[in-house]
């Protein structure tokens, strides 16, 4: 394998990768990034079985041919490369000879055939929406994924498409985020007649918002292929694993004839909450009552009760709220404006925090 490849560009795409190979993995090859040269492109591929990142960029191939390499120290080496183009040069023993300028590189891979094989997609069957669309949604409901490995069902964001909207909900068991868009608000809507409702897990949620694309339109296509979900964006394609479980139903727990409602300046409540945070502890369970009128943060700490109070604007209901603060800040900071509803629901109090116009 030779070639040669803009230095921006081969730059751009083993980016990407960083977040899908494994750090620490048992299995060495999937530190690996897989590189391919042939027909005037140079692909590059990562997984860590259950995601992968496919991409490629333009390149001068001279010689086809791919080699698998240590995907952190290449991108080292290219990001501080002079700005010319890079040659590469595969020779005996998988090694491979990186130049650009006067810098001179040589790194030892390993053999691509020993890398694990990556999944095929079939593009024709897929959905179409603007990629901004999505990252948005995705963006909004990440901070509500668990991070408790054990619950499956919770490691990810449901996204459902439907004939009339587009929507996505995480949650942790105790803080849900909803997002929802009209569909065809801002693509071509569905390619396909029926609908789908697929949970996508939370490291595919990550690599989401690094997809780029040259579609004019801004789209990206995805959908179910086999056991995989994949995401196509220009030249880049994302892959992962389907999660085999069952979301809980989460529409149980919003309450529909709730008469308590609470409209206040989202700037102002984060801000009092900041400082309410100050004397509460740093984990979640920091809790935090909200009443109408004014915010408490009570804590316990070294047998000594320590108090902090900041005033509000007054209103006339007093709806109380007993939540740790961290999760009510997590919310508030992804909002603009806000609005937020409270209510009770079978002895569970929970609050609904609604952006204005109507996105949850």
């Amino acid at each position: 394998m030779e070639l040669t490849v803009a230095k921006a560009d081969l730059q751009k795409e083993l980016q990407l990768c960083q977040g899908v190979v494994e750090k620490r993995s048992t299995i060495p090859i999937l530190s690996n990034v897989l590189l391919k040269a042939a027909d005037g492109r140079l692909q590059i591929a990562a997984t860590d079985l259950d995601v992968t990142i496919l991409s490629s960029c333009a390149a001068r191939v001279t010689t086809p041919g791919g080699v698998t390499i240590e995907a952190k120290r290449l991108f080292d080496i290219i990001r501080s490369l002079p700005d010319d183009d890079v040659h590469m040069n595969l020779q005996e023993n998988n090694s491979v000879l990186v130049e650009s300028g006067t810098a001179k590189f040589r790194l030892l891979g390993l053999p691509a055939e020993d890398y694990p094989t990556l999944p095929s997609v079939d593009v024709k069957e897929s959905y179409t929406i603007p990629l901004e669309e999505l990252k948005t949604m995705v963006a909004k409901v990440k901070f509500a994924i668990t991070h408790e490995e054990t619950r499956f069902q919770l490691n990810g964001a449901l996204l459902k498409v439907q004939p009339s909207k587009l929507e996505m909900v995480a949650t942790d068991g105790h803080r849900m985020a909803l997002i929802n868009f009209p569909q065809g608000s801002g693509g071509n809507g569905r390619a396909k007649s029926s609908d789908l409702t697929i949970l996508v897990p939370r490291k595919a949620l990550e690599e989401i918002l690094r997809l780029e694309t040259s579609d004019e339109e801004g789209n990206v296509h995805f959908g179910v292929s086999d056991n995989h979900l994949f995401f196509e964006a220009g030249e880049r394609k994302l892959l992962a694993r389907m999660i085999d479980v069952n979301f809980p139903n989460y529409m149980e727990v919003i309450s529909r004839d709730n008469d308590r409602h609470v409209m206040v300046d989202r700037e102002r409540l984060l801000s009092t909450i900041r400082r309410i945070s100050l004397v509460a502890k740093a984990d979640a369970r920091g809790a935090l009552r909200l009443r109408a009128g004014e915010a408490h943060g009570v804590v316990d700490e070294s047998g000594a009760r320590r108090r902090a109070r900041d005033g509000a604007d007054r209103l006339r209901r007093q709806p109380v709220l007993r939540r740790p603060q961290r999760r009510v800040r997590d919310g508030l900071s992804l909002r603009r404006r806000h609005a937020e509803r409270r209510a009770r629901s079978e002895g569970r109090e929970f609050a609904v925090h609604r952006q204005a116009g109507g996105e949850r």
